[in-house]
């Protein structure tokens, strides 16, 4: 799976991932691929301040948009 969390470059990850990040931004966005599976399901948990904020789920390209502020 390639996923981008709108830094420089996208992580790479096999089975589960999970990360932690920091931003002033005003927003995010998330974007995960499956280039071996096109048919996998992805889903991608938001949690911000360790409240949990909104799950997608779906098959490659999954997309996850939030407003911060």
């Amino acid at each position: 799976m390639s996923i981008w969390d709108g830094g420089d470059t996208p992580v790479i990850a096999i089975n589960d991932y999970e990360t932690t990040f920091h931003t002033k931004s005003y927003s995010t966005e998330l974007i995960v691929t499956c280039k071996e599976d096109k048919k996998a399901t992805i889903t991608i948990q938001l949690f911000v301040n360790n409240k949990f904020i909104r799950e997608v789920s779906g098959t490659t390209p999954v997309e996850l948009h939030y407003r911060l502020k």
